[in-house]
């Protein structure tokens, strides 16, 4: 997959909606003639369309007729006021939109009303909503990315570049190619950006569920198993999100891995294991595998017992399956 960096604009609310700061730091851009930028909503979660949330990035609109229909791996990077870089996230598994594809998306938000409360958020600080009623003849210009909620990841904090950085390099909206030396780089600063902070949680509807409302089951489940076995294990030993990995447990003894799946455990182990062999050994060449556990709201079944047994015997793949109820605040490993 390809993996890019592109630059946002300035934004002081998450790039959940447009915050009027960055039209004042620039000049002849788009930005500083409307006093937003259309990637300001990136990280706005209700923007949720089957599953998949949509965004804007300046930098793949200037590609768009090389990236359609591709996926792609996106950082992101933004300059302050006083013209300093900050690594602020990245988008794993970013599909670039075909013109089809964006409008149907335009057409579901306006349905839904949210194309108006973007435009509302325009107007609050001091821009013209016609700039985004008029994008109909060409809708990706509104949205151009469509990506899993979970792939998103803004850092909780955003992380100063050093002078030394490649980044500091960069100027413009577009598309760099992520080199090695960027990306190693990136990766050091950041520290791939685990967190201990937690999510907002929600309710599950068994039936007829907002995809969105799912993610927040998701999230209240690894909340909720996240603190039981920071209480265990002590929290400086447990960690969620780094390098990607739900939750990982590292002591003295012990390596574990966790992948958190609101899902039937059928469902649960096969998006799970995938996922988990990749971040076991992708990037290690350790030859102890680190112990991989997939949880699910369910409890298992023979069949789902007997097959991640078959899995043991015949490939030596240990995968382990625990049930946690949401909500009950129970749970071991």
């Amino acid at each position: 997959m390809d993996s890019y960096v592109t630059r946002l604009a300035w934004n002081t609310k998450k790039w959940q909606k447009p915050t009027g700061e960055a039209y004042r730091l620039e000049y002849g851009t788009y930005v500083s003639d409307n006093h937003f930028g259309h990637e300001e909503w990136l990280n706005w979660k209700k923007l949720v369309k089957n599953g998949w949330q949509y965004g804007f990035l300046q930098g793949v609109n200037r590609s768009l007729k090389r990236l359609e229909g591709k996926t792609i791996h996106i950082r992101l990077f933004t300059i302050s006021p006083e013209m300093k870089r900050f690594y602020v996230g990245h988008i794993h598994n970013a599909l670039v939109l075909s013109k089809k594809e964006a409008g149907e998306a335009v057409r579901y938000f306006t349905q839904k009303g949210l194309i108006k409360t973007m435009g509302k958020d325009v107007r609050a600080v001091g821009g013209s909503s016609a700039s985004l009623t008029g994008l109909r003849s060409f809708p990706q210009g509104l949205f151009n990315v469509m990506f899993k909620p979970v792939h998103l990841k803004i850092y909780d904090s955003m992380v100063a570049a050093e002078r030394s950085d490649r980044i500091r390099k960069l100027t413009r909206y577009m598309l760099y190619r992520a080199g090695p030396k960027l990306v190693t780089e990136w990766d050091r600063r950041t520290g791939r950006a685990g967190t201990r902070k937690p999510k907002p949680g929600g309710k599950q509807k068994r039936s007829g569920s907002d995809p969105h409302e799912a993610d927040l089951l998701h999230d209240e489940m690894q909340n909720d198993i996240y603190c039981v076995l920071s209480k265990q294990f002590g929290q400086r030993n447990v960690i969620k999100e780094e390098d990607y990995i739900d939750i990982s447990v590292r002591t003295k003894q012990r390596h574990i891995l966790i992948e958190v799946k609101n899902a039937n455990p059928r469902r649960a182990v096969r998006a799970a294991i995938g996922q988990l062999l990749e971040y076991a050994l992708f990037h290690s060449r350790r030859e102890v595998i680190p112990e991989l556990m997939v949880v699910g709201p369910d409890m298992i079944t023979g069949k789902v017992r007997d097959y991640l047994g078959r899995l043991k015997s015949r490939f030596g793949l240990d995968v382990l399956y625990r049930q946690y109820i949401p909500g009950s605040h129970r749970f071991s490993i």
